[in-house]
């Protein structure tokens, strides 16, 4: 009796959908608005549309080490109420408040710092560098993938003498593969590396590549103290269950960054702890908020 009792009062105890519950960490990204970006519909029947052209159009970077993302739907920020004596409310609405807040540690990735806060950068060249046997892939490559090239030059320009190995027979350029175009012409990948994609076919070989880059002797970034636009960005936070391999994405659509950067200059071992930067991501009027749910159905 007190054995079913136990097992009975453990079902009442658990979560009626454990997908739903706030128990994955998010992935940050940030990128650049564009207008050419559809504009969702009130009654969402565009929103896959719109969820799809940001994510197969817009360069997003990631906003990586964070801790303590949210994302906040305030109802109450611009509020109007209309009472009268005799019928009670007659007219209730808001224009929703939404942002996307938490604690960024990697501040000083000058990439994101560029694109959220619309500083000016500098990077200046040193010399050419030649990478000799870099392993695109040890055992497998899959036709249509996209293979980062792992260094990047100082300007972000295409990387030079690029010369890819499979097992020992070279491979040709638009033949074999691309570099930095994917095969319907498109450009993706990560913000300022170079990339392969593997068109002809896979392999099971081991594939490698040589090329030459030109890295950065320095990099600056800065502004002078004036009035300035600030950039107009797309923010978007995925969260990732390992186990169903299904995601949940929370698309900003035309925000702002309006918070402090900090940068510290602190002993870690002194402080017990690194010093983090809040990031504060807030919509632009007649902007767009989607969430994209497959956990938690």
């Amino acid at each position: 009796m007190w054995f079913t009792f136990y097992i009975n009062l453990i079902k009442k105890m658990a979560a009626k959908n454990e997908q739903a519950l706030a128990k994955y960490a998010g992935v940050v990204y940030v990128g650049e608005y564009s207008s050419s970006i559809p504009t969702l519909l009130t009654d969402m029947t565009n929103a896959n549309t719109v969820a799809s052209y940001i994510d197969s159009n817009v360069v997003f970077g990631e906003m990586a080490s964070v801790i303590d993302t949210q994302v906040a739907k305030n109802f109450n920020a611009e509020l109007i109420e209309v009472e009268t004596d005799d019928r009670g409310t007659i007219y209730k609405a808001s224009r929703p408040e939404i942002r996307m807040t938490g604690t960024w540690y990697e501040e000083g990735d000058l990439d994101t710092v560029e694109v959220i806060t619309g500083f000016n950068r500098l990077d200046v060249a040193t010399s050419s560098v030649s990478i000799t046997g870099e392993v695109i892939a040890a055992g497998w490559v899959a036709l249509w993938e996209v293979y980062i090239i792992a260094n990047k030059s100082w300007d972000n320009s295409v990387v030079a003498s690029v010369v890819v190995d499979d097992n020992g027979t070279p491979l040709v350029l638009d033949t074999d593969y691309t570099l930095n175009v994917d095969a319907d012409g498109s450009v993706t990948g990560t913000v300022g590396n170079s990339y392969l994609t593997f068109i002809l076919a896979s392999s099971a070989n081991q594939v490698d590549v040589d090329y030459d880059y030109t890295p950065s002797a320095s990099a600056y970034i800065g502004t002078n103290i004036i009035t300035q636009e600030l950039p107009r960005l797309v923010v978007k936070i995925v969260s990732l269950d390992s186990v169903s391999g299904k995601t949940n994405t929370e698309y900003l659509i035309d925000a702002g960054f309006e918070w402090e950067l900090i940068s510290a200059y602190i002993d870690p071992a002194r402080a017990g702890d690194l010093t983090g930067s809040g990031f504060d991501f807030k919509w632009n009027k007649n902007g767009s908020y989607i969430k994209k749910q497959e956990r938690g159905l």
